[in-house]
Parts: structure tokens; sequence; C-alpha cells
């Protein structure tokens, strides 16, 4: 099962001790692992499943030290769903309109739809769901990268920088 979870994770972006930029800020990757992600619907300990609206995933949101690099993402269960990130913000539709879902067909957990983005300290996150039925049981996985990071504050000119691939607009 591991080897099927660091194949879904893609290639890694980056090694430990490079220097990456996300947007403006540049970092220092001090340790990478693959990451993945299941992300169920729970009240109270108990999986409720999903209905149609739109859910926060705070468990994404890294601490100061990590970037979450988002690689891929996929669909196990009778959904449609369409990635806001940043909260609010559906991505890869045309017009960024949220009426654009992939469901499990076009976005298998175990093939996942690519799509990169970093997610750091700071971010939001949320999925737009369309449920076939009320409570469906259902889970959205995430895959790609953990990078443990120190914030680099000054760059010299020449120095190697892997440019890391996002949605993020430059300043």
């Amino acid at each position: 099962m591991v080897d099927l979870f660091n194949r879904l994770c893609t290639q890694k972006p980056c090694d430990t001790g490079d220097l990456i930029q996300i947007g403006d800020l540049f970092f220092k990757v001090t340790q990478i692992e693959p990451l993945y992600y299941e992300l169920r619907n729970f009240a109270a300990g108990i999986e409720v499943g999903f209905t149609s609206n739109i859910y926060p995933v705070p468990d994404m949101i890294p601490a100061m030290n990590i970037v979450h690099y988002v690689c891929a993402w996929g669909i196990n269960g009778r959904i449609a769903v369409q990635m806001r990130y940043q909260a609010g913000a559906p991505r890869n539709s045309v017009g960024a309109r949220s009426q654009q879902r992939l469901n499990r067909f076009q976005a298998p957990y175990d093939d996942p739809f690519t799509s990169k983005w970093a997610v750091i300290a700071g971010d939001t996150l949320e999925v737009d769901v369309l449920a076939e039925i009320a409570n469906v049981r259902a889970a959205i996985w995430f895959y790609g990268w953990k990078l443990y990071v120190e914030p680099i504050r000054n760059i010299t000119q020449g120095q190697a920088v892997v440019v890391l691939e996002d949605v993020r607009k430059k300043q």
C-alpha cells in the first residue's frame, strides 16, 4: 500500500537542503516526506457523510515550519468536488465557477486529478461538494509532499532556487 501512495504523490519537487520559492517567499527544505490525507466528514467521532455543501479543510493548513505541496487529489465515493483554494476561489474550472466539479470517474482516488499548489501557514482551503444522496459516505484524498522548511530572508544572486509550481500570484 505504501508504494501506491508514493506513486500517487508524484515525483519529488525538491530535495533536503534545496532552496524553494513559493510566490515571493523563499524557504530552505530541512526534511521532506510523502503526503497523503483522506478527508471524511465526521461529527462527534462518527462518520456522517457528505451533503451538498462547502467544507473547510483545516487539517491541511500546516504549521509555520511546514509546507504542504499538493500535487493531486482524488475522490472515493458518490460525490462531485471542486477545490476552493484560497477559500472561496474555485480552481481548475473555466471562469472559476464552482459548478464545475469532478466526480469519482474523472478523478478517482487511485488515479487522481493532477493540480499543483502549495499550502502554507495562514492559507485556507475548502472543498465544494455535490452529493448524489444526502449523508453519502465518501472521501476526498490529497497527495503530495510535506516539506519541513526554514524561512530564508536574503537570497544572493546566482543562488540555485527551485520554484514550486503554484497558483499564488506574484506581487
